[in-house]
């Protein structure tokens, strides 16, 4: 059973970084996935995925917790 709540908690786990990542990308309309510990975004317009840097995905899983931290 899959738990998400503000906190941020996925299946009794504290969601990694990359996973809050891509929640914060799909909260903000961007297709994102994670695939072998890498964070993907789709350009669905151009066909194209681009992997997201590491500096990248920090600042974005960054992003999503003071989102939620601000939600609470």
């Amino acid at each position: 059973m899959v738990i998400e709540t503000e906190s941020a908690i996925v299946n009794n786990k504290p969601m990694t970084e990359l996973q809050q990542a891509v929640r914060w990308f799909k909260e903000n309309d961007v297709h994102a996935y994670e695939d072998d510990g890498s964070v993907y975004i789709v350009v669905a317009s151009l066909d194209l995925e681009i992997q997201v840097s590491t500096s990248e995905v920090s600042y974005r899983a960054e992003l999503y917790r003071e989102e939620q931290e601000n939600d609470s």
